[in-house]
């Protein structure tokens, strides 16, 4: 998959995005689980800093599942980071061109 694929790919979620005002949500399927089912994530807008809209994307299907701060929206990645309990942080950068819009939630 080339560049300019991906950017196309990717063009929906981002759209959808940022469309969300504080406080909405909506899920999309990004990879599989370990029964081989697509992962659930929810991507979800706050206001943050200065009342700039910031974003969040968590584990859908647990009540006490991982979630990562959205750091920075580039045309194909979504970068997000956490700190663990100890000031460890992680960074994923989430490819937006492989995940699929599941519902929308308000």
């Amino acid at each position: 998959m080339n560049y300019q694929v991906k950017i196309n790919q990717s063009k929906k979620i981002i759209k959808k995005i940022e469309s969300l005002e504080p406080r909405e949500e909506f899920e999309v399927t990004y990879g599989v689980d370990r029964d081989n089912k697509p992962r659930v994530f929810v991507i979800r807008a706050y206001t943050g800093f200065k009342d700039e809209i910031d974003y969040t994307i968590r584990d859908g299907n647990s009540l006490l599942g991982g979630q990562m701060n959205i750091e920075k929206i580039t045309n194909t990645q979504m970068k997000g980071y956490s700190f663990d309990m100890m000031g460890t942080k992680t960074t994923y950068n989430f490819p937006l061109y492989l995940m699929k819009i599941k519902n929308v939630h308000n």
